[in-house]
């Protein structure tokens, strides 16, 4: 048996229930189904009502297939699309990834280098005319 729990203005369902073959639907106590509705989707419990499926091929459709409820009876759309995880890399490639990386990082650290050596040379250079400048002036 397969509980459904759906909103009466729209036919949207709002919760899925598999119910064991011991139970009936006339046993099973829906209280704890519809508190979690009202709970999660707000309302008032007269705002939503249920479905009851034993059919397992309307089932397993409804799990694979959009639908609502109208007039107590299950319509079916379109078929969900089921969007495959990211695929994780290889452990070759995730190696590739970090050598690229550290190459980059090694272009960066070179060109940081290269700017602080011409930085220094321009340093020393100014240094070198500020002395000279002082020492044709007799400041030093």
């Amino acid at each position: 048996m397969h509980l459904i729990i759906y909103k009466k203005s729209n036919g949207e369902p709002l919760l899925q229930e598999t119910i064991s073959s011991f139970f009936t639907t006339e046993l099973f106590n829906t209280k704890d189904s519809y508190e979690y509705v009202v709970k999660h989707f707000g309302g008032k419990n007269e705002e939503y009502s249920e479905i009851w499926l034993d059919d397992e091929t309307t089932i397993q459709k409804t799990y694979t297939h959009e639908f609502k409820v109208q007039n107590g009876e299950i319509v079916f759309g379109n078929e969900r699309i089921i969007e495959e995880p990211p695929r994780e890399p290889t452990s070759g490639e995730r190696i590739e990834l970090l050598e690229q990386e550290k190459l980059t990082l090694q272009l960066a650290l070179a060109e940081t280098i290269e700017k602080q050596e011409m930085d220094k040379i321009s340093n020393q250079l100014a240094l070198a005319e500020l002395i000279e400048t002082l020492t044709i002036k007799g400041v030093l």
